[in-house]
């Protein structure tokens, strides 16, 4: 299960060369550099559009602690949960398409999601979409064992039939990972193919995100950022979950 999404954005276009030479450029270039050190980050892009013009972009830092290559512009990230808006985004589409009702169980579209707690039967889609469908959150993630064929999602869905909740639908809220992946095997389900098409052919496609993909393979790996998380207060160490699974973009 690595097809958890992933969101990313795309600072795509040709600078134009007065604005890149303008005040504007000069000050926001000063405050990521200083942000950048500031933070003591491991690497940071920076992109600024103002009406579809790109009018500054840089990188700063590497993309790996120690030996990585210099952050440039077309460095790929990994955005980790900030997929969750296109994952909501596929699901209110589905809605106002009228093929998915917000308040119906999620089990009407699909019908083989068990928990061994019957309440996970009356979870509706919008308690997913809130975090308060009383899930649990995912505890491993196999970020070294990815898997990109098309029944990996179903699979995963299907591997939740052991697992507790932690409350009743409604009851509270409470983040969940696993929730956004059942809503994403839902989009599969309702639009009759892959999640990773879908958001590709009605989210990325549209808002010209040509960098941007829900799927490793599709990446040249070789512009792809390591993920580094605090091991101390203002200590970077690195992570491999980004060599292994989800996404990136520019």
């Amino acid at each position: 299960m690595t097809r958890f999404l992933l969101a990313m954005t795309l600072v795509a276009a040709s600078v134009n060369a007065a604005l890149a030479q303008s005040p504007l450029a000069t000050r926001l270039a000063q405050l990521s550099q200083d942000f950048f050190a500031a933070q003591r980050l491991p690497g940071l892009a920076v992109g600024v559009l103002i009406d579809s013009q790109v009018v500054y972009r840089a990188g700063f830092g590497s993309t790996r602690m120690r030996d990585g290559q210099p952050i440039t512009p077309s460095t790929l990230f990994h955005m980790a949960s900030i997929t969750k808006p296109f994952v909501a985004t596929a699901v209110v589409q589905l809605s106002n398409a009228g093929e998915v009702d917000l308040d119906a169980p999620v089990t009407r579209y699909v019908p083989y999601y068990r928990m061994k707690d019957p309440r996970a039967s009356a979870i509706t889609v919008r308690q997913l979409l809130t975090h308060t469908a009383g899930m649990p959150d995912v505890t491993d993630y196999r970020w070294n064992y990815p898997e990109y064929d098309e029944q990996s999602l179903e699979r995963w869905i299907r591997g939740l039939t052991d697992s507790a909740r932690i409350a009743a639908p409604g009851e509270r809220w409470q983040y969940s990972n696993i929730a956004f992946e059942l809503l994403a095997d839902l989009v599969a389900k309702v639009s009759g193919e892959s999640f990773e098409i879908y958001v590709q052919k009605r989210i990325l496609t549209p808002l010209a995100m040509r960098k941007s993909t829900l799927l490793m393979t599709d990446i040249d790996s070789s512009l792809m950022a390591w993920g580094h998380r605090r091991a101390s207060p203002g200590l970077f160490a690195c992570r491999s979950c980004c060599r292994e699974a989800k996404l990136a973009s520019r």
